[in-house]
């Protein structure tokens, strides 16, 4: 279990992409035992993982819009794979 200051390091790091391994590296945990934290949805130390990838995650995509509507050609490609993704994974979710 990780103290508070090193789930704000461990989100930190998600914000960044760092790999689990590469945070147990930089946090000096085991790597094994973090991986199993973070592969169980109710720690806390999963939700601060995925809570840092998922805001980088939503920063990279608002970008991607501004510049698909700016007129980007590649960033509207990837727009449309976006929406793509997003619908295919809620039909799964409800299907």
């Amino acid at each position: 279990m990780l103290t508070n200051e090193q789930l704000d390091q461990l989100e930190n790091l998600a914000k960044l992409f760092y790999t689990v391994s590469e945070c147990a590296v930089i946090l000096e945990v085991d790597k094994k035992n973090l991986g199993i934290l973070i592969q169980d949805d109710d720690t806390k130390e999963s939700k601060r993982y995925h809570k840092g990838l998922l805001e980088s995650e939503k920063e990279v995509r608002e970008k991607v819009i501004e510049m698909a509507l700016r007129g980007s050609t590649k960033a509207q490609a990837q727009a449309i794979e976006f929406i793509k993704q997003a619908k295919l994974e809620n039909n799964e979710d409800i299907g």
